[in-house]
């Protein structure tokens, strides 16, 4: 977060997994000065840690449209996502989160072998998805 992301006045984080990494990655990010950072996880029980260490907005992934969330809360696509769980689903779901001029960043471990895919042309023609 310090020291990749580096987020400015004013931007927005989400950080996808509100375990150990994710609620580390949500405490350094308010320590930032940027102005929304958004928590996705599974768990209630999570996204009340993740309230309580910082973050200004969480979704509960089972029970909310994450990407509408997202939009709605970064008021369109948040300048850096932080996906923290490793799960090739979520890490597609927080590359999609963005857009074209923002930053990703992944740092959950995938399993061995494990891909992912990146659709480019939904992000260049600016269609959300």
């Amino acid at each position: 977060m310090l020291n990749t992301a580096r987020p400015q006045p004013g931007e927005s984080i989400v950080i996808f997994g509100a375990g150990a990494v994710g609620l580390a990655a949500i405490m350094a990010a308010r320590t930032t000065s940027a102005a929304i950072v958004i928590a996705v996880d599974l768990h209630d029980s999570r996204l009340d840690l993740a309230r309580q260490y910082g973050a200004t907005h969480v979704i509960n992934a089972r029970a909310q449209d994450v990407l509408e969330k997202i939009a709605e809360y970064s008021g369109g696509t948040p300048d850096y996502a932080i996906e923290c769980t490793g799960v090739v689903s979520v890490i597609e779901q927080a590359v999609k989160c963005i857009g074209m001029l923002d930053t990703c960043i992944l740092v959950g471990g995938a399993p061995a072998g494990a891909q992912f895919s990146v659709e480019h042309q939904l992000k260049h023609s600016g269609e959300s998805g």
